[in-house]
């Protein structure tokens, strides 16, 4: 390992972790699931509940 000042190590020690967050941060953000309703759907399991007979 190189002999480097200890403001250095941390300097990478937190410029690792700060890539680390910031890439895991990213990946979360593009991969999340949707769970979006369609209007459509919707609309239509109205009309079924609509047709019921009391």
């Amino acid at each position: 390992m190189p002999q480097l000042a200890p403001i250095n190590w941390l300097f990478l020690f937190f410029l690792f972790w700060g890539t680390v967050g910031i890439c895991s941060s990213v990946v979360w953000w593009m991969f999340k699931p949707s769970y979006y309703f369609t209007i459509a759907s919707a609309s239509k399991a109205l009309s079924k509940e609509a047709t019921w007979k009391w």
